[in-house]
């Protein structure tokens, strides 16, 4: 219970609050003694260790030494794509953007690069999904963290007004941490009665539909100002 609590789930993507809630404690710290890109250097042996287990996890159980020795490690640590340890490059990049360290790279270059890179995302995925070994529903990408980097750089570089942005990261926080339950749900009901779903597109519709919802009614609930009790739904975001 103690390791699914830190270097686990608790709940289906628990692992994730748990993963940023450590990792950002971790990066605080070094953070004292070590620059940005010294803790980026560090970050990314950790996410390559994490998303190359992740995606050739097929390919170690194939090899008994090799599983034995990363049944080991993971019976101690956890599946180290599930920990703090992916997270780590993604909170170092975070905390080099709030710093402005990406300031100069103009809009053009950030597009260039994440068009590469996410051109050789989907390289990747191709490449891993025609091995027999291959776990089809691996989410672990390498070239995942670079992709969303660079679209964020981009992105960052057009003034973009949101007022309504604050509420958008609270739904997508609970639409998150409860969409897996709507999921299971959906999921035995659409079994039971037997309803064609090939693409499974009617069980994603139903899951982020019904999510989505109780992420709207939490919001208008907490700012209930009769019933103080529901003030405490804010902090399930």
């Amino acid at each position: 219970m103690v390791q699914a609590f830190f270097l686990g789930s608790t709940f289906p993507g628990s692992w994730y609050l748990m993963g940023t809630i450590l990792g950002i404690i971790i990066v605080f710290y070094l953070s004292q003694k070590f620059s940005n890109k010294f803790l980026l250097v560090v970050a990314i042996p950790f996410y390559l260790f994490a998303t190359l287990t992740s995606e050739f996890a097929g390919y170690i159980a194939m090899r008994p030494q090799m599983q034995e020795a990363y049944t080991a490690f993971a019976g101690v640590f956890g599946d180290p794509c599930f920990t703090f340890m992916i997270a780590l490059v993604y909170i170092v990049i975070g905390k080099m953007i709030a710093a402005g360290t990406f300031q100069k790279c103009s809009k053009s270059t950030c597009l260039t690069l994440f068009a590469a890179s996410f051109a050789l995302l989907i390289l990747e995925h191709y490449f891993l999904t025609r091995q027999e070994w291959a776990i089809y529903s691996c989410d672990g990408l390498l070239l995942l963290a670079p992709t969303a980097a660079f679209l964020t750089f981009a992105l960052m570089k057009q003034d973009v007004h949101v007022p309504f942005a604050k509420s958008l990261r609270g739904i997508s926080t609970i639409v998150y941490c409860s969409h897996f339950f709507f999921n299971t749900i959906f999921s035995k009901i659409i079994g039971i009665l037997q309803i064609p779903d090939p693409l499974n597109l009617i069980q994603f519709l139903l899951t982020y539909g019904a999510s989505f919802v109780l992420a709207v009614i939490f919001l208008k609930l907490e700012k209930n100002q009769k019933h103080k009790i529901f003030g405490l739904l804010k902090y399930a975001h």
